[in-house]
């Protein structure tokens, strides 16, 4: 092997050693029950994850207290899942924010463009600023 070989894999080895500690994927439970998979860096929302709130039940928090209650009343739930790109935290780039229900069914509320966390109007969309 030559030196510039070795050099290129060395090299190439710090590259992949400095992203690892830079950004990596993790899954984090907040304390209102929304839990975060996906990259973070400096331990904030970097890159592309997924952001699942808790699950409510006619707007009260649900917390079922044993395996079949959660089942009889799994159907009712409902929850919010943003899946895409974050950057320092915040929503950021292409993304979907959806509501999910327990029977399976899924409403998506954007498909599109983030901002530093507010939606950018798609085509056809009228923008009105807050």
């Amino acid at each position: 092997m030559n030196c510039s070989w070795r050099r290129r894999l060395i090299n190439a080895a710090r590259i992949k050693q400095i992203k690892m500690t830079t950004e990596i994927e993790e899954i984090y439970s907040y304390p209102d029950g929304s839990v975060y998979m996906g990259n973070m860096k400096n331990g904030k929302k970097h890159g592309r994850g997924t952001l699942r709130t808790a699950a409510f039940i006619y707007g009260e928090l649900y917390a079922a207290s044993s395996a079949e209650e959660a089942e009889d009343n799994a159907h009712l739930a409902k929850w919010h899942e943003y899946i895409g790109n974050w950057a320092d935290d915040v929503m950021h780039g292409p993304g979907k924010h959806v509501m999910m229900r327990g029977d399976g069914t899924a409403n998506v509320l954007f498909d599109g463009i983030w901002d530093n966390g507010k939606q950018l109007p798609t085509s056809g969309e009228e923008f009105f600023a807050d």
